[in-house]
């Protein structure tokens, strides 16, 4: 894997902000990811600013709990939330700190497959931590959120970052926040 370092001119995140993980390396340095078929797709503003990237990491590398965090996010696009949270989860597992119950993360993301060309999970794939920490649920948050309330799913991080119309981003903060764990 490659360290994958990101300078800022002025940070006041500026410690450690790398993550080993090839496949945001190329995102980050290259500005672009590949598709299936091998087509180049600009990156552009469908991704997080890499010092967000890394504040998600942190967040659940640092978990409290003697196990991996339950973690969702609403809107995938090129993956790279994903990729970050993913790679914290598979690093807590690595050192030892999931108790020996691996995490778990799940994108909603109803455009994964056309709109995106399914090019987040591919990079999840890349990075060998799709089988064993992810899941992609395609379709809209506003019917996907309710059915896992229903099912009594529990989060203990919750990423929005889906449709960005107003009456959108009411109905997933409403539905997240009683997804969320207690402390969550």
């Amino acid at each position: 894997l490659h360290k994958l370092w990101i300078n800022f001119e002025t940070s006041r995140y500026s410690e450690n902000l790398y993550v080993e993980n090839s496949v945001l390396k190329q995102m980050y340095t290259e500005q672009y990811v590949v598709n299936k078929v091998g087509e180049k797709l600009p990156v552009g503003i469908s991704h997080v600013d890499a010092m967000e990237g890394k504040l998600l990491y942190d967040l659940v590398y640092a978990y409290p709990e003697q196990r991996g965090p339950k973690t969702l996010e609403v809107g995938m696009a090129f993956g790279t939330t994903a990729l970050f949270i993913c790679q914290a989860l598979n690093d807590r597992q690595i050192a030892g700190k999931d108790g020996g119950r691996m995490g778990h993360h799940v994108s909603i993301d109803p455009n994964q497959s056309e709109q995106w060309s399914g090019v987040g999970k591919l990079n999840l794939q890349k990075a060998g931590l799709f089988e064993k920490y992810a899941e992609v649920r395609e379709e809209f948050s506003h019917a996907a959120l309710p059915k896992a309330l229903e099912k009594g799913e529990k989060y203990d991080l919750i990423f929005i970052d889906g449709a960005h119309a107003e009456e959108f981003v009411h109905v997933d903060v409403y539905f997240s926040s009683l997804l969320l764990d207690k402390g969550g």
